[in-house]
């Protein structure tokens, strides 16, 4: 054989080999049943560094309680502020209380809900540290445990999921090759002595670990986020056929995803009509990311703010006009209250932060969901709150009802609600209780709405007249009545040689109030302001005096 040749033969099968080997590398192998043998997945990017998430994790780890050993209850309506004499709550009532004993151990992590298609059933789904439970809440204020689904791996505090047609989702962070549990929900339906113990109907081993999962019910597509692939950023999964989810691609142009939102878009901007966007929360930024074409993923927009402590999680309005963002760990960093930040995406390669709602509790928002013109928030130590965004597109929020499963304290540490759920056309919320269990409660309308959307304008007293000599020590304050106030406060002060001192304070709805008997020959200040649930209007300061 010629020299040249034989040094050409060996080049050329090594460059076989070569070719040969990428395209082996570029084929997008589908992941089949668990009784089956997983395919190798294609590469991925590196997995990211464990410190990524070091400063969240020690101190969620520092704030670790033991489960609370409590009891069950059931039908405890909300009366004078509590719930079974315990949980504080105003107008949410409490259908049933079922604790993490009762529904196969451990802790509570994520959860979510099903509504069986076919028959309309209710379905709550709890994650745990050791698997996950499910409870038929058809009856909300007589739930069955159904069963347990067993973990794929070992413990873990982290476990989320969600639905997709007659599928649960399932995955697991820090905990080894979890990868993605599929669980056909149908078996739920005759389970013949409850509880049961489950078995996965199918497996995805496309990554190991799973911080979140979303998923987009009209496209079929289910979004990883937070995983050991990807760079941490969204791992796209086809769940269309669910009992054999294929990969489908990678985005990690903007790093790490803690959770994402992703969508058909219907919203105002006609540019992306029809489009699927996931809507991000990329650790200290809101990213939108085209995801239409899996083959050509696009980062449209990314926007930070001022002040971030750990971008964690949001959801659309149904218009799709406005997203709402909770921040974990702008307490922790801040010492502010719980901030709900609003942002304006009507145009979405511009997203605009609107406004900042303050919370009156420094506990920390972990997840939340609007349906309708509520939204619905898990906020660790203060539990479920509910707050109105009927007048969103104003930047204005208002707290509504709320149900708090750690009456002791309302401190920025990552205990109790985790998240709820509140998109059963019943009307009930689940609560996940990190060391409680499964809340179901049942929002109750607003006693006393406010008639304006927004706070009233000034009050002016009426009687007596300002600077007025009055002769009776009991004397009748009187104003006009404002068409937006729900409720009046009126203060009474005494001038005295050492200031102002407050003689009475009351909150009243009448037009009018009489002081309790007053001292002769004594000046006395008052003012009233009206108020609603937006604020109470500045008052105006009136005097007379005691003959």
């Amino acid at each position: 054989m010629p020299r040249l040749l034989r040094l050409f033969v060996p080049a050329l099968a090594v460059s076989v080999l070569f070719i040969a080997a990428l395209l082996l590398q570029s084929s997008h192998s589908p992941f089949v049943a668990a009784s089956e043998p997983t395919p190798v997945p294609p590469p991925f990017p590196p997995q990211i560094p464990i410190e990524q998430m070091a400063h969240q994790d020690a101190h969620k780890r520092a704030d670790a309680l033991p489960v609370q050993p409590l009891d069950s209850m059931v039908d405890k309506p909300c009366i004078d502020g509590k719930a079974g004499g315990y949980f504080l709550c105003s107008n949410v009532d409490l259908d049933a209380f079922m604790p993490l004993a009762d529904l196969g151990g451990g802790e509570a992590s994520s959860s979510w809900g099903w509504t069986d298609p076919d028959t309309g059933k209710e379905y709550a789904l709890l994650g745990r540290s050791n698997g996950t439970s499910f409870v038929d809440i058809s009856n909300p204020k007589a739930p069955v445990y159904l069963g347990n689904l067993p973990t794929h791996t070992g413990s873990s505090a982290w476990r989320e999921l969600k639905t997709y047609g007659y599928y649960a989702l399932i995955v697991s962070d820090v905990n080894g090759e979890h990868g993605m549990q599929i669980f056909d929900l149908r078996q739920l339906r005759n389970v013949a002595n409850p509880p049961a113990t489950f078995s996965e109907s199918a497996h995805y081993a496309g990554f190991a670990n799973g911080h979140t999962i979303t998923v987009n019910s009209e496209s079929g597509y289910a979004y990883v986020n937070g995983s050991n692939t990807c760079s941490g950023g969204l791992h796209i999964v086809d769940v269309r056929d669910a009992m054999n989810p294929k990969f489908v691609a990678c985005y990690s142009g903007d790093g790490y995803t803690h959770d994402s939102q992703c969508v058909t878009y219907h919203g105002p901007d006609a540019a992306y009509a029809n489009h699927e966007i996931c809507f991000a929360a990329n650790q200290d930024t809101l990213t939108l990311v085209d995801v239409t074409d899996k083959s050509s993923l696009k980062q449209i927009a990314r926007k930070g703010y001022f002040e971030f402590g750990y971008t964690h999680q949001g959801w659309l309005t149904p218009d799709q006009k406005y997203f709402v963002v909770d921040d974990e760990f702008d307490e922790v960093d801040y010492g502010h209250t719980a901030y709900t930040y609003i942002w304006d995406v009507r145009a979405l390669d511009n997203p605009q932060l609107l406004n900042t709602f303050h919370a009156r509790f420094r506990a920390i928002d972990h997840n939340q969901y609007i349906k309708g013109d509520r939204i619905y928030q898990a906020n660790y130590r203060a539990g479920l709150h509910i707050l109105d965004a009927s007048h969103i597109a104003q930047g204005k929020l208002r707290e509504v009802g709320f149900f708090d499963i750690f009456p002791a304290d309302d401190k920025p540490n990552f205990n109790a609600a985790w998240n709820v759920y509140p998109f059963y056309n019943s009307g009930v919320v689940t609560i996940a209780g990190i060391e409680q269990g499964l809340f179901i409660v049942q929002p109750q309308p607003e006693a006393n709405p406010p008639p304006c959307n927004h706070k009233p304008n000034r009050t002016a007293p009426q009687a007596p007249a300002d600077h007025a000599a009055v002769k009776r020590l009991r004397v009748s304050l009187v104003w006009d009545a404002n068409a937006c106030a729900s409720n009046y406060q009126v203060i009474l002060r005494e001038q005295t040689a050492h200031g102002n001192l407050v003689r009475e304070r009351v909150t009243l709805t009448e037009t009018q109030y009489k002081t309790q008997k007053l001292a002769h020959n004594k000046t006395y200040l008052w003012n009233v302001r009206a108020c609603n649930a937006w604020g109470c209007a500045k008052g105006a300061r009136r005097t007379f005096t005691t003959q």
